[in-house]
């Protein structure tokens, strides 16, 4: 099967679109269809050179319509306005896999409106049940993958470290509840060495917020690491904080942590529940208090934290690359049977 992927963003961008993209092209590549990517990033060809589909940077208008015709399917990693107009004049199956959410729309968000007028024209696939449950059209649930040869648990590493976050350093990602709650904890004596990695616009806010609070003893800021790097950083920490302050829509870095051997310790927030699954413990949102409790009884038991690793291969096997392109790939095939084209599997 031809299938034509759209980005707005992609590698060498850091962040969950841009993994998810190139996962989902990868794992589709691996079941032996041929996938061109399109996306607005620069720099995107060169960071692609050694994988296995093509990347076309901001395609022409006449280089649009021309892989549009060479394609049987045509998914949108988000919808884009900027690459729905092809569709106008090439008709192509067209699926939106929601990777977020879309603004409910009005006289304040005319974007909103329109993206959710153009649902119904596309079937449609969301990354969790917190999303779907955002649409106004029936979608089938997917969720993201994750890089399973990269974060994978490593077993000449030794695991002699406590807690770590991992993500941007903005204020949606909740470190600062963190690090209340190891402030709760240093006040009854209890130290654990925390690692967080990632950079963003709070760094220096967060970094004298640790100094404030008397955690530069035992919080380390190891700035971004990514693939081989923070995977044996990932396999040193037994626990794997995730306090996002915001409605997260997924979050693949909760799979990378539970494939690296961490028990995941997680905000009620959008679709991060479903992303931890049965691996981890979920604790209120911005509750610093009670992520404290959390973090000291799992430290404390670590056979509770063992129960929980326990469960981890069934739920890491459904986010592979390759089964979630399966699961893609059956949404492809019925959406062209209906058509009354027959799919090339």
């Amino acid at each position: 099967m031809n299938i034509l992927l759209h980005t707005g963003r992609f590698l060498p961008d850091i962040g969950g679109l841009e993994a998810a993209a190139d996962l989902i092209a990868c794992g589709l590549c691996a079941l032996d269809h041929s996938v061109t990517v399109t996306t607005r990033t620069a720099g995107a060809r060169e960071a692609n050179r050694h994988k296995l589909y093509r990347v076309v940077e901001r395609p022409g208008r006449s280089e649009f319509l021309r892989l549009l015709r060479w394609s049987e399917i045509f998914v949108h990693n988000n919808i884009s306005g900027y690459a729905a107009w092809p569709l106008l004049f090439v008709s192509r199956p067209w699926v939106i896999v929601h990777q977020t959410w879309i603004p409910k729309g009005g006289v304040r968000e005319p974007k909103g409106t329109l993206k959710r007028l153009l649902l119904s024209h596309a079937e449609n696939i969301s990354i969790s049940c917190a999303v779907a449950r955002n649409l106004s059209v029936p979608s089938t649930v997917v969720g993201n993958p994750y890089d399973d040869c990269a974060f994978r648990v490593l077993s000449s590493v030794q695991r002699d470290r406590d807690v770590m976050f991992v993500g941007r350093l903005v204020s949606d990602k909740g470190v600062d509840v963190l690090l209340r709650a190891l402030a709760i904890l240093a006040s009854q004596g209890k130290r654990p060495v925390t690692a967080i990695a990632g950079d963003g616009p709070s760094r220096a806010e967060l970094e004298a917020m640790t100094a404030r609070l008397g955690l530069s003893g035992n919080v380390t800021f190891v700035g971004t690491k990514t693939g081989a790097a923070l995977a044996e950083l990932l396999n040193r920490h037994k626990i794997m904080v995730v306090p996002s302050s915001w409605e997260e829509p997924f979050g693949i870095v909760a799979l990378e942590g539970i494939a690296c051997g961490c028990m995941v310790v997680a905000a009620r927030s959008g679709g991060l529940p479903e992303a931890v699954g049965p691996c981890g413990k979920i604790f209120p949102k911005n509750d610093h208090a009670v992520l404290a409790d959390d973090l000291a009884l799992l430290l404390g038991r670590p056979e509770l934290m063992a129960s929980y690793q326990a469960r981890a291969n069934d739920h890491l096997r459904k986010h592979s690359p390759q089964a979630v392109a399966e699961r893609y790939l059956e949404v492809f095939s019925r959406v062209l049977s209906e058509r009354g084209e027959k799919p090339e599997l």
